[in-house]
């Protein structure tokens, strides 16, 4: 009987170590499927040129990422301002001008269109600390994202950073288009393509304009 009960726990340890050898070579083989990237961390604001061999590339530091082509640039800017801690820029290098010129992207452009063109399997990134504008009052952002059920959802910063929450908050893949900002007692909008209908929805309801400004008073940006 006892011969019997330690045959039956060694099928059963070799039954799970099977299981989970299985599960760990899905996992890597899912990751190693995306295409890799180097990213550099630049640790500094970007200075608006896009002479890459003109950068500092002093205080920065690099790392390996594996990227899903169909996420959207904003998306993966989420997933990095998270990460760091900061709202960021993100450039790419495509290679298509001799290595040395990058591309500035559009928050809505899907990450696949930056591959870099020699490989087709891998990116270039440069991440840099955005930075925040104080010429303007301003008080309160509003971000606007659309879902893929092409309805609409609304989240604010009071310093400007992106959300991080916006899966939890809005669904799943949803997409930022719209920027609103509340500037003194003003709320001015800036979409993407043919979303400004979000922006003028926002800007022209009385009732956001008195919650942002109630909103902003309350947390301290009077």
């Amino acid at each position: 009987m006892l011969k019997k009960i330690v045959r039956i726990g060694i099928l059963l340890v070799l039954v799970a170590s099977f299981m989970f050898t299985s599960a760990g070579s899905q996992a890597v083989k899912a990751l190693a499927s995306y295409p890799s990237a180097n990213v550099w961390i630049m640790n500094i604001p970007w200075d608006g040129t896009t002479a890459i061999d003109g950068w500092d590339f002093s205080q920065s530091t690099s790392e390996t990422d594996y990227i899903d082509p169909s996420m959207t640039v904003g998306a993966y800017k989420s997933y990095l301002q998270g990460k760091l801690g900061y709202p960021v820029d993100v450039l790419f290098d495509t290679y298509a001008q001799g290595g040395n010129v990058a591309t500035v992207p559009s928050d809505s452009a899907l990450m696949g269109d930056y591959l870099c063109v020699y490989g087709l399997n891998h990116y270039h990134i440069y991440v840099f600390k955005a930075e925040q504008k104080s010429s303007e009052n301003l008080r309160l952002t509003l971000f606007g994202y659309i879902n893929d059920n092409s309805k609409s959802c609304v989240l604010w910063s009071l310093d400007g950073s992106r959300p991080v929450n916006v899966d939890s908050k809005c669904g799943g893949g949803s997409e930022l288009v719209c920027k609103v900002k509340l500037v003194g007692k003003n709320l001015n909008y800036d979409c993407d393509g043919n979303h400004d209908w979000l922006g003028e929805q926002i800007v022209n309801d009385p009732k956001w304009l008195e919650w942002a400004d109630k909103f902003a008073s309350m947390n301290g940006n009077k």
